[in-house]
């Protein structure tokens, strides 16, 4: 935005604009369908941070060098964005009239009051980078569309799901990261996986129903609880025999005590740790090989510059798997992030 403009005046307009086009009815009906499942994230991404041993207060941290553009933590938008935005408001309405900047100052008062307004949450993710509590990395509408496209392939994984919700959100990886895990597992022909921080089995449900007769995936967890139950479910889905329990414990140390050759290693524990994980994973990765990391972007905590344990670890992480030589990565903005590095 230019200098010379008050702070929110583009928001409004844009937010405005939306109403004018007609569209207000169907983000209302976007933002009903998401509250639900942003209740479940936060749910989830709390139990993670408790598990972490890091839910206190936040505080600002510095952003060091290559790793994050000011406008991805401060209040202003991409000049790119605000270019599109200005676009949008230069536009004809579907009424075919032409709305000025004159007309559009001239309703700024009570546009601007409506930006701040309930109703107008789900438009203003696209808006702002600041959020009110955590954000959704996938827009809830296309969250929805992407489940029902991935479906339920067992029984047992939608009573893995009901599960969850009862323990008040348990955290795991859902259908569409699910589908996306497996389908990794067969591109690189996986005989040998390896996760770190299993809960009690989802997604090595997933990953076992795509092995190959005699491959593995190995289970690990703190919760002996939660390994036990894994056992079950795993059995009932009748993929008990691709499936290795180590005793209840440290993960990472479970890792370091494997044998090379490992075709992908699954990271889904505590996130301070990760950077630790990965120096302990990939010397266990066969050549072509692959890191999968669960919530890299951590409900946007990594862009936002907080500063809290898990998130530095996730900073930290994200540095080392684009800053080092011997390996490729991107992050998937689906569900809370997940971060692919393969090995070369």
């Amino acid at each position: 935005m230019e200098r010379g403009e008050p702070p929110g005046r583009g928001r409004a307009r844009l937010a405005h604009r939306v109403d004018r086009r007609g569209h207000e009815q169907r983000r209302g009906g976007r933002a009903d369908a998401g509250e639900q499942r942003r209740d479940r994230a936060a749910r989830a991404r709390e139990h993670d941070r408790a598990r972490d041993g890091h839910g206190g207060e936040r505080e600002s941290c510095r952003i060091e060098s290559r790793q994050h553009a000011s406008h991805q933590i401060g209040g202003e938008l991409p000049a790119r964005m605000v270019a599109r935005q200005r676009r949008d408001v230069a536009r004809e309405d579907h009424l075919g009239g032409h709305r000025g900047e004159e007309e559009l100052r001239a309703e700024e008062t009570a546009t601007a009051k409506t930006v701040e307004e309930t109703r107008h949450l789900a438009l203003l993710r696209y808006v702002t980078v600041r959020m009110q509590g955590d954000m959704d990395i996938v827009d809830p509408l296309i969250d929805d569309y992407l489940t029902r496209l991935a479906g339920s392939p067992d029984p047992v994984e939608a009573e893995m799901r009901r599960y969850a919700d009862e323990r008040d959100g348990f955290p795991i990886v859902g259908q569409t990261l699910g589908t996306l895990l497996a389908q990794y597992a067969l591109v690189v022909k996986a005989r040998r996986i390896f996760e770190v921080g299993s809960g009690f089995g989802y997604s090595a449900f997933w990953f076992a129903r795509v092995l190959e007769p005699g491959g593995t995936v190995t289970l690990t967890d703190f919760d002996r609880e939660n390994l036990d139950r894994a056992r079950a479910w795993l059995a009932k889905a009748g993929l008990l025999d691709r499936c290795r329990f180590e005793s209840a414990g440290d993960g990472l140390e479970a890792l370091a005590r494997s044998e090379p050759g490992l075709d992908a290693v699954f990271l889904d524990g505590e996130k301070a740790e990760y950077p630790k994980a990965l120096a302990i994973a990939l010397p266990k990765l066969r050549a072509g090989g692959l890191v999968l990391a669960n919530s890299a972007l951590w409900g946007g905590a990594v862009a936002r510059g907080e500063s809290d344990a898990a998130t530095a670890g996730l900073r930290e992480y994200t540095r080392l798997i684009f800053g080092s030589e011997g390996i490729v990565s991107t992050i998937v903005p689906i569900r809370d992030g997940l971060a692919i590095t393969w090995k070369r």
